[in-house]
């Protein structure tokens, strides 16, 4: 009887101690600021965000009242209160400094890229005494931002740059994703011998502020993303030959799907070079890595065997000095290589900056630590072409 009375007293604390922690990391998740809490009781849906068009005639989405992630990191959107799944391309995608993806941003850039903003959802409604568009919903907050939040004071200010990423895509990979961009179909770039075939390429040079995540960008006239790259500005580069190069580093200038144009008027306008001397930088730096033993022992890999990632690391430290391969951040998917990345330090922008300082051993920011995203310890490098 004795016994039997210890397991029902025993029993009765463990499930009050499990119901008290239940509740408490419940508390902790409705009192972080930065993540909007969703309705739902069965952890169905990841984040959300509302549509601020929602219900109003001839705007975006307008039959969609929100937009959420799943668990298994699939974006949806309710519609009628039918759930459909959303295109959501890569470019939409917002990354923490961990690697992980930040649900919230992402979502916000997916609206962006599709004209879902407040200024296109109030604009042509009647509004009411205190200047605020009848008939939507109130702003939110601005503590419900997140930390890397474009809207965030300071992320759009000119020459305010704390650290410069330089990502380079494995263009093979990019185009398995992408077949239909025209850099990706047009024979010319199809071809065993063109440069993308066996180089990485250019996909961009970015001033960053450590405080505004990865939001750091638009610092003139411009301030929010285009969903086509050519409706933004176009570019202009003084020296021809910069520009010739340019072509062939960068595909999408070539083939006309204007890149180059995003990449100046998001992150070029936010540091004091022109757009010659910026994408002369960013040139240099890329046949930097390309002409390095790591980007050889990759080419090394396109049609045997595929590349071991501890010695895809090994070769880091060896190219760019000991302990380099834990700065560079190293991106796959579903194993295959597709862009590689390295932070370096603000003097890479300096227009003080010689020529032959410009290499990227003696620019990495030893502070910024790099990652592994989604790559195994086998990994395949894609080869130009179909398939």
């Amino acid at each position: 009887m004795k016994n039997t009375f210890y397991y029902i007293v025993v029993g009765s604390v463990i499930a009050t101690m499990i119901s008290c922690t239940t509740y408490s990391t419940h508390n902790v998740a409705s009192r972080n600021p930065t993540q909007e809490q969703t309705s739902t009781s069965d952890n169905s849906v990841k984040m959300d965000v509302a549509n601020e068009c929602a219900g109003l005639k001839a705007k975006p989405f307008s039959s969609y009242s929100k937009f959420y992630f799943k668990p298994d990191g699939t974006a949806y959107g309710l519609k009628n209160e039918k759930e459909i799944k959303l295109n959501f391309e890569e470019s939409y995608k917002v990354y923490n400094a961990d690697g992980s993806l930040n649900y919230i941003e992402s979502l916000n850039s997916f609206k962006a890229a599709k004209g879902i903003t407040s200024a296109v959802c109030n604009s042509g409604l009647p509004q009411s005494s205190t200047g605020k568009a009848v008939g939507i919903p109130a702003e939110r907050p601005t503590s419900n931002a997140s930390p890397g939040s474009a809207s965030k004071a300071g992320c759009n200010i000119k020459s305010d740059a704390d650290s410069v990423v330089l990502a380079m895509s494995w263009q093979p990979a990019f185009c398995e994703g992408k077949p239909g961009k025209p850099e990706c179909r047009l024979a010319q770039f199809l071809t065993d011998d063109a440069y993308q075939a066996k180089n990485f390429t250019l996909h961009g040079l970015w001033p960053n502020r450590n405080s505004c995540g990865q939001n750091y960008g638009f610092c003139n006239e411009v301030k929010s993303p285009k969903n086509d790259f050519c409706l933004y500005p176009e570019v202009t580069i003084a020296d021809h030959s910069i520009e010739k190069e340019l072509e062939t580093v960068m595909p999408s200038k070539a083939a006309g799907s204007c890149l180059e144009r995003h990449e100046w008027h998001k992150h070029g306008t936010c540091q004091d070079l022109d757009t010659t001397k910026y994408f002369a930088r960013a040139i240099k730096l890329l046949k930097n890595f390309n002409e390095s033993s790591t980007a050889a022992l990759i080419r090394d890999h396109i049609k045997t065997p595929q590349l071991k990632k501890s010695e895809l690391l090994k070769s880091l430290d060896i190219a760019f000095g000991d302990g380099a391969s834990k700065n560079f951040i190293i991106v796959c998917k579903k194993s295959v290589l597709t862009e590689i990345q390295i932070t370096l330090t603000p003097k890479i922008l300096s227009p003080d900056l010689e020529d032959s300082d410009i290499a990227i051993k003696n620019l990495i920011d030893k502070s910024a630590k790099g990652y592994i995203r989604n790559c195994n310890e086998d990994i395949t490098i894609d080869q130009t072409g179909p398939g």
